[in-house]
């Protein structure tokens, strides 16, 4: 799994490179006044110091791979998202 931001303050990383994907893991982030914080399965994993914009498009995406080994043509995947929500900063 990987986190990318375009816009900005461009960065990105690997949350969890050495990860078994056999069991459920849990994602978040946290976006607050001069960061963006990543967490991965309760612990922080990521963090960019950046203004974030006051309106922005929030993709959750799934690619194969960024480098080589891409899934078949036509092939699909689902993605389990149990919960999203979005809350108004007011710290």
């Amino acid at each position: 799994m990987s986190w990318f931001t375009h816009g900005f303050n461009e960065d990105g990383g690997d949350v969890a490179p050495n990860t078994a994907w056999t069991s459920w893991h849990t994602y978040s982030q946290e976006v607050v006044p001069g960061q963006v914080r990543f967490y991965f399965d309760g612990r922080l994993v990521g963090r960019i110091y950046a203004d974030y914009p006051d309106v922005t498009p929030w993709v959750l995406q799934n690619e194969s791979a960024l480098a080589g080994g891409y899934a078949a043509p036509g092939s699909s995947v689902t993605i389990d998202t149990t919960w999203v929500t979005c809350y108004r900063y007011a710290g």
